[in-house]
């Protein structure tokens, strides 16, 4: 049978508008900004409107790398949901059990990018998880072999009955939290040792590790410590990732080109866990994983540089070595002949 991933999570509809001359940062206070003339016409060099969406992205890396796919969301009935809809369904993807409600709407982002691929984000959220969770169908979870979580909106409620369904059915969840989630650290921190994967870059490892260390390595050994194996990546720096008992580390050539830096994390995330999924090596997970990621980065949004079906993981050195172990490898899926727990016992179950 195929293997089942879940991706349960937000979905958007991005519009991209590139300006050579405009769109340029400068130093502002607390870093760099983008700075627009007040009451100016500026005109564009290019405009893109197309769909993403962390969860939404996966979804379409794991239909096109064979996997059987389905997303799980809320969306509504105006023209970004239905855009959303159909490109999910172009890709291959089940939307099955997407709640379609009337005088709902989807988040719609307006994304300006500058000619380094760096960009400025306008978001519409749309309507808001805590709106409808309570209705949202989270029975596929309890037949998946994998769940991958991310961009909640910062709703731990669901993101709770969600690890719920998935803990008594055996089914293996890669967490990577959004900034929404990781804003509730709190709520967030004593979720993680109901995961198997969480996959996060440097800075966010940081964060949940009240840490300054800044070698990728240190961070996977020392948040795979907290319960889950770890994923951490670093740009060019590479990328991390430690089951508990081995840490495997790669540097990543940098990319050729750098177009849109939208949906990089996702990519990578999505891409290693499309083959970890399929039960190849971690080296094989991370060099398919970089290669996802270096692919969309060559594109503008987060959807178009996803790798089609067939597409190679080029050679990348991995170095492997065992560390102390502290917490079982990534566990196996557990029966999955119990009832699907309703909202209320999941909530309990939290």
């Amino acid at each position: 049978m195929p293997v089942t991933i879940v991706s349960l999570g937000k979905a958007t509809q991005d519009v991209f508008l590139r300006s050579a001359r405009d769109f340029v940062p400068r130093p502002g206070p607390g870093g760099r900004v983008l700075v627009l003339p007040l009451g100016a016409k500026l005109d564009l060099d290019d405009l893109v409107v197309t769909t993403g969406g962390n969860a939404a992205n996966a979804a379409t890396t794991f239909a096109w790398q064979g996997l059987r796919s389905r997303f799980l969301w809320a969306l509504g009935e105006d023209e970004a949901s239905t855009r959303i809809l159909e490109a999910l369904r172009d890709d291959g993807v089940d939307v099955t059990h997407v709640l379609v409600e009337p005088g709902r709407t989807a988040s719609v982002s307006v994304v300006l990018l500058a000619p380094s691929g760096e960009r400025t984000i306008l978001n519409e959220r749309g309507t808001l998880p805590s709106a409808f969770g309570a209705r949202l169908d989270l029975e596929p979870i309890a037949g998946a072999d994998w769940l991958y979580l991310s961009s909640l909106a910062g709703d731990m409620r669901l993101l709770g009955d969600a690890l719920a369904v998935a803990n008594a059915f055996g089914t293996r969840v890669l967490l990577n939290p959004a900034g929404t989630e990781l804003a509730l650290l709190r709520a967030l921190l004593p979720m993680l040792p109901r995961c198997d994967v969480v996959a996060v870059n440097a800075d966010e490892a940081r964060l949940l590790l009240g840490c300054v260390e800044q070698d990728p390595d240190e961070l996977a050994v020392a948040l795979s410590r907290t319960g889950p194996a770890a994923l951490v990546t670093d740009g060019a720096r590479g990328a991390s990732f430690c089951d508990g008992s081995r840490l495997y580390a790669a540097g990543i050539s940098a990319a050729r080109e750098v177009v849109d830096t939208t949906g990089c994390g996702d990519a990578f995330a999505s891409g290693f866990l499309a083959r970890l999924a399929l039960g190849e090596p971690v080296s094989s997970c991370i060099a398919f994983g970089a290669a996802n990621a270096a692919s969309v980065l060559r594109h503008v949004g987060s959807r178009a540089g996803i790798l089609r079906p067939g597409a190679a993981s080029p050679s990348l050195p991995v170095v492997e070595r065992p560390v102390e172990q502290r917490r079982p490898p990534i566990r196996p899926s557990r029966d999955r002949t119990t009832k699907v727990p309703g909202r209320a016992a999941a909530a309990t179950a939290r």
